[in-house]
């Protein structure tokens, strides 16, 4: 379960709740008993859209210094945390109608701090995007203030 120490050392140095701790946390010990920490691509999307009970997206986030990870987050939850004032930038329905598919919207705009509330983000990272990104190497990101770029692998 090096996922924890991972969770706990990334984690503690971050102005986060326990709460918010014992979320992400709970999240990577419900993803591990599947064989999430070493899965393929299509099984870890499976595992984590079973978990977090929807369709999921695969995340790439970035840094300023160029190093970046990846994570999963549902469709659900993505597209909850899109500032609620985006809806007035987009020039017409088309551009409205594509905003409603996260893959086409981080193609749009994948500043973090453009595109999304930064709370309703950092609910997201917590729950879903910081446990996911554990099967992979480092570097990893558990705080989206960090983050320079979100969008798709």
């Amino acid at each position: 379960m090096k996922g924890l120490a991972r969770l706990w050392d990334g984690m503690r140095r971050e102005p986060f709740t326990d709460e918010q701790l014992a979320r992400s946390m709970a999240t990577w010990v419900a993803l591990c008993p599947g064989g999430y920490s070493h899965g393929n691509v299509d099984e870890c999307r499976r595992m984590a859209a079973e978990l977090f009970g929807g369709p999921v997206v695969q995340l790439e986030f970035r840094s300023a210094d160029g190093a970046s990870s990846r994570g999963w987050a549902t469709v659900r939850e993505l597209l909850a945390a899109v500032r609620p004032d985006m809806d007035t930038w987009w020039e017409n329905d088309e551009w409205r109608r594509r905003a409603q598919d996260p893959k086409l919207l981080l193609q749009m705009c994948y500043g973090p701090h453009r595109l999304f509330d930064f709370q309703r983000l950092l609910d997201v990272f917590v729950d879903q995007i910081g446990p996911t990104q554990l099967n992979r190497d480092e570097p990893y990101f558990f705080h989206p203030a960090r983050l320079d770029i979100l969008g798709l692998p």
